[in-house]
């Protein structure tokens, strides 16, 4: 194996001295000092090499550490300009990852960031000694960590002001993972106090401050629209829907062919393409760096960047959409694509009333969907998006399996429904569809707003558990008319020699017995007038059942 890649090593500097496998984005730095911004932030997924291209700029740019880092990059690409190598080791640098701050509370949280900015000091201990004695007290309480959190929101001005005061030069500041402490405080409670304290400590760093020369910020998205940046006029973000600086995060096509060729997996290339590639940056394919370099260490295909987060959010996220998105994800979870208005500034007060925009796009930023294309001149910033590759549709494949499980009694209940269902064993499958309806209901609590006699939330957890479990051995379509309570779903089996079914939904209304009999008989009529089963027998399926469900609320009938 020619390519070595120190898997889980981040840091730039002990990557070179390791002599592991680096894929060279050096050129990164060259265009940054060409960048007019002032503030610049790259969004984007998880293990993407946000960390090492971050460690990377600190030990070019730091005139701390000059002498350890010279020559790490005497062999790489930004060597061949010598014009950007005389801003080598000429700046003072704040480096910061905020990566760690993942707590349950705000005042853990707080506490976890006077650690961090504790550690910040102390690496620049030696400044301590030439400052007057009130700012040496102040020094000492953000090292004593008794800093009031006053002064916590002024530590990057007032560390900037001082290593600018030493060196006589502008300082960069880094703030790696931005967001972390953002996406934990939402997801735990504590988002208003995080965002207050936030935006004061991003503001007073780098809006305005003159000892500062540029700085640079990665993270997940773009927290921005209530007011994380409006203290800052001056950002400019460069995600995936830019055309800037793609290359830099992730592994091209050439990239991944150089890697496939090296580790000699030359054979699995298309397997590769299917598995990892469908990210898109701008005009530029994007493979997931984490899942190529395990997958050229193992030489399995697998899941690999899957594992390295937790999906909870996601998946809480989903199980609470309207039936109207989870319907559009019966077309994603087939491969095929959708059109959605998408948000490069992410609200989270918006996704937490389920503004589907911004559930679309902070699914998108994640790295859980990319974009095909953006739709010319729309106004409300429409792309057409799909799943990625196979990595992430396994993702989703298991996340409604799990859903199908954990919505039934029984770890097995589910499944042995879909497998009386298709071996035409109607009492069975009505017996545990019966129960399947209340407890699906129950799991996905509908809202006080939402019409409980017209279950269309248990509907597409329905479909959905229907196209993972059945994807090897059927095809499901679901069509669903707009308007009138109406659903129809074929199961066409791949073996024509199996059976083919039709299921009408109506939903009733009244639970009286008599009206959904009359609802279900209708349902049965409309399924041989519409002639539903003309498709079946285009492929050959002679072996069909017709099913009429009826639903009022938590009751249902089924008839054949």
């Amino acid at each position: 194996m020619a390519v070595d890649f120190a898997i889980g090593v981040s840091d730039f500097s002990e990557l070179i001295k390791l002599k592991a496998t680096y894929i060279d984005k050096t050129l990164w730095i060259k265009e940054l000092l060409e960048d007019l911004s002032s503030v610049i932030l790259f969004p984007r997924p998880r293990r993407f090499g946000k960390t090492l291209n971050m460690t990377m700029l600190r030990c070019f740019l730091d005139i701390r550490s000059i002498e350890k880092n010279k020559d790490l990059f005497k062999d790489l690409k930004i060597s061949q300009h010598p014009e950007i190598l005389k801003h080598q080791g000429k700046y003072p640098v704040i480096y910061l990852s905020l990566k760690e701050i993942k707590k349950d509370n705000y005042d853990k949280a707080m506490g976890g960031i006077k650690v961090l900015l504790q550690k910040l000091f102390t690496t620049h201990l030696d400044l301590r000694e030439e400052l007057a004695p009130h700012y040496q007290d102040r020094f000492d309480r953000l090292l004593n960590l008794t800093a009031p959190e006053e002064e916590l929101t002024q530590s990057l001005e007032f560390l900037s002001e001082i290593l600018e005061k030493k060196y006589t030069q502008k300082v960069w500041i880094l703030i790696d993972e931005y967001d972390t402490p953002i996406h934990e405080s939402w997801s735990r409670g504590y988002y208003d106090s995080m965002k207050s304290f936030m935006q004061g400590f991003l503001g007073a760093g780098l809006k305005d401050n003159t000892a500062v020369y540029k700085s640079v910020l990665t993270g997940i998205m773009r927290v921005s629209k209530e007011g994380l940046f409006s203290d800052l006029n001056n950002v400019t973000c460069y995600s995936m829907l830019s055309n800037f600086y793609g290359v830099y995060f992730g592994f091209t096509e050439q990239e991944v062919d150089w890697i496939c060729e090296e580790a000699d997996v030359s054979a699995q290339r298309e397997q590769v393409r299917e598995w990892y590639n469908g990210y898109q940056y701008g005009d530029l394919a994007i493979y997931n760096p984490w899942s190529i370099i395990n997958f050229a260490k193992n030489k399995k295909l697998e899941a690999y960047w899957v594992h390295t987060g937790s999906s909870q959010i996601i998946e809480d996220l989903i199980a609470k959409t309207s039936g109207e998105f989870k319907f559009a994800f019966e077309a994603l979870i087939q491969g095929r694509s959708i059109q959605k208005s998408i948000q490069e500034k992410i609200s989270f007060p918006e996704i937490d009333h389920r503004v589907e925009s911004a559930i679309w796009s902070f699914l998108l930023f994640s790295g859980y969907l990319k974009i095909i294309r953006a739709i010319p001149e729309s106004e409300t910033n429409e792309c057409e998006i799909a799943l990625p590759n196979i990595e992430i549709t396994r993702v989703y494949q298991n996340y409604f399996l799990s859903w199908l499980r954990k919505s039934v009694s029984g770890s097995r209940k589910g499944e042995e429904m879909f497998d009386a269902l298709l071996l035409g064993n109607v009492a069975i499958f009505s017996k545990i569809f019966t129960n399947y309806l209340q407890e699906t209901l129950s799991y996905f609590d509908l809202s006080a707003g939402e019409d409980k006699t017209h279950p269309e939330k248990f509907y597409h957890a329905l479909v959905l558990g229907m196209l993972v479990y059945l994807k090897n051995s059927h095809q499901v379509i679901s069509n669903r008319e707009s308007g009138t309570g109406r659903y129809d779903v074929l199961i066409i089996p791949k073996d024509v020699s199996k059976l083919g079914i039709i299921i009408e939904f109506k939903v009733a209304d009244s639970d009286q017995e008599k009206i959904m009999k009359k609802e279900a008989e209708q349902a049965l009529k409309q399924i041989d007038a519409e002639n539903y089963q003309a498709e079946l027998n285009a492929r050959g399926i002679k072996n069909i059942l017709k099913l009429a469900v009826v639903f009022f609320g938590k009751k249902v009938l089924i008839k054949i």
